[in-house]
């Protein structure tokens, strides 16, 4: 992803701020020409989050910025403190059989290779929130002069949302994430390719929304679709993801990963948890591709209509309130639009209402969509294929249409196509 270029004396000074002993130094490049979604969004973000906005406490999105910059800033020191906490429950009992103490120095020393990659997100992070590097460190000494209990609580989410966006770095980002990519993007890219055939005798921009857009992989592969008609947005609560992301699709530069360092369970042999993962970027992240941040149901307030198509994945169990997803999502799309989505029903975050999935086709149908394609498959959900544990579910794919525009009644005719699944 490219983002404009700031002449700025605060950029400049954010720029200068941000160098490290890592080498990366983060720089703004050139949007394309007639592009300012990048440079206004940008705009929109830096104003949300300015801190004489609103109360100061940790509800302020300036707050969680910072929350996700202390956990990828700190993590050498957080995750460091699993492994020693492992070391000293097993410190001697098993060194005359199997040497099993240097497994813990060995641990040591790859958490301090990834956090060559947990620093460069840091750094990208500061220059594009205009962040000082004096700012975070007054952020973490607040954080240290917690109450001790309040702090370890704290210290256990920083780790394990670090560890969960490194993770699904891993799966959008990795040749080892391709399983996992291949059991749900194919459907994803499939629809979206056929309604933009569909689309044909309608010139002008194809605009997709992917909510819960995580690491942002999907997007890009949709967006690479049509290059000269395809805009895509992403949306991403979680600050955790959107650091990674935000770093991840701006350079090139490979890193290898250690992500399986902190969970020791169901490993078949020692290779297991310090295998090395490579992150790279085969695809060229596409400047047509937006991320806006936020909670997804009070965003877009002025985009009704606006949407060709919305892609969910592993996304809607996640609503607190799952009609408000859904009527947001028909609202965003355009008559004849098509959402299509693809995952399980696992719900969490205290949902007011957990549907069935045959509720939720009907409630669907009655805010407004045609549900026009369902087929269901097994898909495994893992981040570490080597290990004794599968995690899998049992994910449903539909794609709904809007009611009204030719699109409801005669895009199906006009296609001729039976659909074949993928």
């Amino acid at each position: 992803m490219c983002y404009p270029t700031q002449n700025t004396n605060s950029s400049l000074r954010s720029h200068e701020r941000a160098k490290n002993t890592t080498g990366y130094i983060p720089t703004w490049r050139p949007s394309r020409l007639g592009n300012q979604r990048h440079d206004l969004e940008r705009e929109r973000v830096l104003h949300e989050i300015d801190r004489r906005h609103g109360r100061w406490n940790n509800k302020h999105p300036r707050w969680s910025v910072l929350e996700a910059l202390h956990g990828y800033d700190r993590y050498r020191d957080i995750a460091g403190a699993e492994i020693d906490r492992f070391e000293s429950l097993y410190k001697h009992i098993l060194e005359s059989t199997i040497s099993y103490n240097r497994n813990f120095d060995i641990a040591r020393s790859l958490l301090d290779k990834n956090t060559v990659l947990t620093k460069a997100i840091v750094e990208k992070a500061l220059v594009y929130y205009d962040m000082s590097r004096s700012e975070l460190d007054d952020f973490v000494k607040d954080f240290e002069a917690q109450e001790p209990k309040q702090k370890e609580n704290k210290l256990k989410m920083l780790r394990t949302h670090t560890s969960h966006a490194l993770k699904h770095v891993v799966r959008d980002w990795s040749i080892d994430g391709h399983a996992e990519r291949e059991a749900t993007f194919p459907y994803i890219l499939d629809a979206v390719a056929r309604h933009l055939d569909e689309e044909q005798d309608h010139p002008g921009d194809y605009n997709v929304l992917v909510p819960g857009a995580g690491l942002g992989r999907l997007a890009h592969e949709i967006a690479l679709l049509d290059s000269d008609r395809v805009s895509v947005t992403t949306n991403e609560k979680d600050d955790f993801m959107n650091l990674a992301y935000r770093y991840i699709t701006s350079t090139s530069r490979p890193h290898n990963l250690h992500p399986f360092l902190e969970s020791w369970s169901h490993a078949r042999t020692r290779q297991d948890i310090t295998r090395s993962v490579n992150i790279t970027t085969p695809i060229t992240p596409s400047l047509d591709t937006l991320l806006v941040p936020g909670d997804f149901t009070l965003l877009f307030p002025h985009s009704e209509n606006t949407y060709s198509a919305i892609a969910t994945l592993f996304f809607i169990d996640t609503a607190r309130n799952l009609l408000a997803y859904l009527t947001k999502i028909h609202s965003l799309l355009r008559p004849g639009g098509i959402w299509i989505n693809a995952g399980p029903l696992l719900y969490g975050s205290a949902p007011f209402v957990q549907l069935t999935l045959e509720e939720v086709i009907a409630v669907a149908e009655e805010v407004g969509f045609v549900v026009e394609r369902r087929e269901e498959r097994e898909v495994v959900y893992n981040f570490n294929g080597t290990v004794l544990y599968r995690n899998g579910y049992v994910a449903e794919f539909w794609v709904g249409r809007k009611k009204g525009g030719d699109g409801e009644d005669g895009a199906l005719k006009r296609r001729g196509k039976r659909w074949l699944g993928w």
